[in-house]
């Protein structure tokens, strides 16, 4: 088991976030040096489908995504927000990554797998949204 920052044992259903901090460490440092030190990634629209198509992705993980808990009946505390929980944080970077026209094709493989742990967690628990 986890323990949090704080020193409380972390749940099982959050088991996985505290490591996934060093993860989106490295996501963080590796869009810095495409940015600001390659200057591999611009956000310069250029067209309009993957525009609305990345605006899209980010409206999702920033607007929708926090509704589902309490749509499926969970209290607004349990609302997973971008920044705080490793699913929408991902989906969003999938999202700025697509408005991005010369964005490298490998900074999307962090976010691809975070997605893809939190599917195989939710299928392996039975949780409708995880």
């Amino acid at each position: 088991m986890f323990k949090s920052i704080a020193g409380g044992p972390l749940g099982e259903e959050r088991a996985f976030e505290f490591p996934m901090l060093w993860v989106f460490a490295l996501q963080g440092m590796a869009l810095l040096w495409a940015g600001a030190v390659h200057s591999s990634l611009s956000f310069q629209p250029r067209s309009p489908a993957r525009s609305a198509l990345g605006g899209g992705i980010v409206v999702v993980a920033l607007l929708a995504w926090p509704l589902v808990a309490p749509g499926l009946g969970r209290p607004w505390a349990q609302a997973e927000s971008f920044g705080s929980f490793p699913d929408p944080t991902a989906i969003a970077t999938l999202g700025f990554l697509t408005l991005a026209p010369r964005a490298p094709g490998w900074l999307m493989v962090i976010p691809l797998v975070v997605g893809a742990l939190g599917l195989t967690m939710a299928w392996a628990l039975q949780i409708a949204a995880a």
